[in-house]
């Protein structure tokens, strides 16, 4: 793929590009990067003008002091699909990318053509109201995990990478451990990335076609089929795929059954 940088909002963000057609933005979870795509971005070419994003503070672009709000993410994603995009694009999104996608729909509706959900972390019915303190306190301990691994060789992280998930393949593992050597502390800090609990009220704005696949909760899905038939009561045109044996990255634990239910989709949203 195409490496480019492009500059918006007052940064610099790295994008991965490849194929010809119909736009489709590719927005990665949190601590992950453009290249996390791996064989999923490739099979996509095939078909679709891809553009994987660096979201900030990831992988290649800038990570500024300030502006990890879910509307500073979302207005970089708006503006690379302004800048790259000659028409609504589709928008699949992973975790994180997920819930930015969400809300690039539900308020920029003329940049989305349909929207593709894999495992966003959306679980419970109403928004939690929390504090500044509070979200600082809860970001910096779920993050623990990514300070562990602090120090260790990229060879190191891909072994870790192998050990956790046998299903993988090298090339799976070996972006996971580079996106974790790229991510900036400053996503977990104080002011760092917002995890923003109301995405219940971006979903009910969504009238794109979408689509929204998750896996198995025991493997590690943070949707479940309870929280599957909730989404679908806020977005009216919502189609729900469960696959079996998958956790929560998806498009790594089943990348063909993955890649099928993206193709169907799309084949009868977008023709």
């Amino acid at each position: 793929m195409e490496s480019e940088i492009v500059s918006v909002n007052g940064i610099q963000l790295h994008t991965l590009h490849q194929g010809v057609g119909q736009p489709l933005l590719l927005l990665h979870g949190v601590t992950d990067n453009a290249s996390y795509w791996g064989w999923t971005a490739s099979m996509l070419a095939q078909t679709y003008d891809v553009i994987a994003l660096d979201q900030r503070g990831h992988g290649l672009s800038d990570g500024p002091e300030s502006g990890y709000r879910m509307t500073d993410y979302v207005a970089d994603a708006a503006a690379v699909l302004r800048l790259c995009a000659a028409r609504p694009a589709i928008v699949i999104g992973h975790s994180f990318g997920g819930w930015v996608g969400t809300r690039l729909a539900a308020e920029h509706p003329e940049l989305v053509r349909s929207l593709i959900l894999e495992d966003p972390p959306f679980r419970g019915n109403a928004p939690e109201v929390r504090s500044t303190q509070e979200q600082d306190r809860i970001r910096f301990e779920w993050f623990s995990w990514l300070r562990e691994l602090a120090g260790k060789t990229r060879q190191e992280l891909v072994q870790r990478c192998q050990a956790d998930n046998p299903a993988w393949s090298q090339e799976d593992c070996d972006h996971w451990a580079l996106s974790k050597l790229q991510v900036r502390p400053r996503i977990y800090e104080a002011g760092g990335i917002e995890f923003d609990t109301r995405w219940q009220e971006a979903a009910a704005r969504v009238r794109c076609p979408t689509l929204l696949i998750y896996g198995d909760e025991a493997r590690g899905s943070i949707v479940n089929r309870e929280a599957a038939m909730f989404v679908q009561t806020l977005i009216k045109d919502c189609t729900l795929v469960h696959i079996v044996g998958a956790g929560h990255a998806i498009h790594r634990d089943r990348a063909q059954n993955m890649m099928s239910e993206i193709q169907r989709f799309l084949a009868r949203t977008t023709a």
